[in-house]
């Protein structure tokens, strides 16, 4: 972790020379050049001497709204230029938190969380989330660009089957009235890193131990989930397109239960 430099004021407590940081690109800022600091209202006489001479202080930019500078204005520093560069506008969400401090949400941030089916089961809960928020339906991405440019890619004829018999899958899942849109098998399960990652090994495992298992639980009324015709036929397409080897001493085993793969 980097160290930081704290520059000792009197009447500024949390000032720090971020000299030494290093950027993304991977160079590094020059000491004494570039300064963060809560608010000036209480720097010293001697503090404004030693920012001006000593740190060659030439510009500083607040970020505070005008409100917040009103409240608690800058000092005048010689030579030095005031930038307002407010990044909160004065619409912001605020409000105050329990300790006290202000909290504040920009107008141009958004907060985005995340609700699955099994969030969605606790009725009361949803409606009381729905009236307050808006919402906006995430489907799986297989025909997106960016799923297709690493199909693409990746160019293993196993991998697009797969997608193919994944993407027939969701349409049977969709026509079932106790399913629908909300349980079709997303395209995460099929996302990798690196194309070596790519392996027989890894679609045999995304299929007998995320989605069979998930299959098994979306039918878990049947006495036998994989007798029932859709996950039947799945599996049943899933492992010919897939290694005969992979699967000769598998089959016994195709139907392990290793937990929900939502």
């Amino acid at each position: 972790m980097q160290e930081i430099t704290r520059i000792s004021l009197e009447g500024v407590c949390n000032t720090r020379d971020l000299g030494g940081f290093q950027t993304k690109s991977g160079k590094k800022i020059k000491e004494k050049r570039l300064i963060r600091s809560g608010q000036l209202i209480n720097l010293t006489e001697a503090d404004k001497k030693k920012l001006v001479e000593e740190y060659q202080l030439k510009n500083v930019i607040d970020f505070r709204t005008n409100a917040e500078r009103n409240d608690k204005p800058d000092p005048y520093l010689p030579g030095v230029k005031m930038i307002n560069n407010p990044i909160l506008e004065e619409k912001a969400l605020r409000l105050r938190l329990y300790s006290g401090e202000k909290f504040a949400v920009p107008k141009n941030v958004y907060i985005i969380g995340m609700m699955n089916t099994a969030d969605r089961s606790l009725a009361m809960i949803d409606y009381a989330l729905r009236r307050r928020f808006s919402f906006f339906d995430l489907k799986p991405g297989y025909d997106t660009d960016g799923f297709k440019k690493k199909q693409k890619a990746l160019n293993n004829e196993r991998y697009n089957k797969l997608v193919s018999e994944i993407v027939a899958l969701n349409k049977e899942i969709v026509k079932d009235d106790s399913l629908g849109h909300g349980f079709e098998i997303g395209h995460s399960y099929l996302c990798y890193n690196r194309v070596e990652e790519v392996t027989d090994q890894w679609l045999y495992a995304v299929v007998n131990y995320d989605i069979i298992p998930l299959l098994n639980e979306y039918w878990f009324g049947c006495a036998d989930p994989l007798r029932h015709p859709v996950p039947a036929v799945f599996a049943e397409d899933a492992h010919r397109l897939l290694s005969d080897d992979l699967f000769h001493s598998g089959h016994g085993s195709r139907r392990h239960r290793s937990g929900n793969g939502s």
